[in-house]
């Protein structure tokens, strides 16, 4: 996720849509040699000619949107890999992408935040998702800096108190990516994801029983499963952010393609 500007910027211009990237079967862990597993910091120029684009491009900015559409391919092949997404019929498939993709990018995103030191989200590259609201275009707006301030820095320390390591963050985004509740889902899908999810909570609940003792096991899968939900409102707070910005901010720099993903994102019709 750190190396998303390694991606050729050509891909920019494929699938967007879940059923259009299922369709196209394009996976991007097949294009893993061309990202670099450990990226530079932005030159210190380059950051600033990239904080003072902000002050034009806002919330949808072109980083940004490589950084949602690098996510979007990433979650396919997450998806992929699991077995259980085979066995999801198409409309399925969609349902469930749809239903787990910002929820993955606001678990993951504090996380990393965590796991680099910061206390705002922040990427390897040395970018801030909250420098979008330093910009003079949000200086006077508090709905959208307290908005801000939940999803992109409140959210960190929520990592920094649970310190999770590397086994129960991997098994937590098994249990995202198995989650039953998307909307729309068939009973046969929902009884696969249910059994799915419930082998991989069982396990994390046996990894940390063994590593803590009984009573400890099943208080800290309580506090994981919060940082899940707490990825949930987050993933909400996003959102609202994208709605109202679509609502009282020009959205003139943005294309065709990308004004209507915006609005199906808002509408969660993907």
């Amino acid at each position: 996720m750190n190396a998303f500007n390694d991606l050729d910027d050509i891909f920019l211009k494929g699938p967007i849509l879940f059923e259009e990237i299922i369709l196209s079967n394009f996976n991007i862990f097949r294009l893993v040699d061309i990202f670099s597993p450990n990226p530079n910091p932005m030159p210190f120029d380059e950051l600033k000619r990239w904080e003072s684009s902000l002050q034009n491009e806002g919330l949808i900015n072109p980083r940004c949107r490589k950084a949602f559409h690098v996510n979007r391919l990433l979650c396919f092949g997450i998806a992929k890999s699991m077995p259980v997404f085979e066995k999801l019929i198409l409309s399925d498939q969609i349902a469930h992408l749809r239903h787990i993709s910002y929820m993955f990018l606001a678990f993951t995103g504090p996380y990393l935040a965590w796991e680099l030191g910061f206390e705002t989200w922040t990427r390897k590259d040395g970018a801030m998702p909250a420098l979008v609201f330093k910009s003079s275009k949000y200086a006077h707006d508090q709905r959208m800096i307290r908005w801000s301030e939940i999803a992109f820095t409140k959210s960190v320390a929520k990592f920094k108190c649970a310190a999770l390591t590397n086994v129960e963050y991997a098994l937590l985004i098994a249990m995202i990516f198995t989650k039953p509740g998307a909307e729309g889902l068939s009973p046969e899908g929902k009884d696969l994801l249910y059994d799915e999810s419930a082998k991989f909570t069982n396990i994390f609940l046996r990894y940390n029983q063994r590593r803590l003792g009984l009573l400890e096991g099943v208080q800290r899968l309580d506090l994981c499963i919060n940082l899940i939900n707490a990825a949930i409102e987050t993933e909400h707070i996003l959102r609202l952010m994208l709605r109202y910005h679509t609502k009282y901010y020009s959205m003139d720099s943005i294309d065709i393609q990308c004004s209507n993903f915006i609005e199906n994102l808002i509408k969660r019709t993907d």
